[in-house]
């Protein structure tokens, strides 16, 4: 009986121990998941910031490729005078 005992207290230790393990592997998996998850929001917010800059610079790319066109038509208009 002393015997058996003995042998649940360290099967009880051992389940202890395993259990402190897991929670301190959770704690660093989460740790690791939640700064993944804020690089990923950067990242996304950071592309987002590029993508409205880019389509800034081709809406101003679009105007002035119009401008170049009238002027290009008024020098036309005046080199046929």
């Amino acid at each position: 009986l002393r015997a058996a005992r003995e042998d649940l207290a360290l099967e009880q230790a051992r389940a202890d121990n395993a259990a402190d393990e897991a929670a301190s592997l959770r704690e660093g998996i989460q740790s690791e998941l939640d700064a993944l998850e804020e690089a990923r929001d950067e990242q996304s917010s950071l592309a987002e910031e590029a993508e409205a800059r880019l389509e800034s610079q081709l809406a101003e790319a679009s105007v002035l490729a119009e401008r170049d066109k009238a002027m290009a038509a008024e020098l036309d208009k005046l080199n046929d005078k």
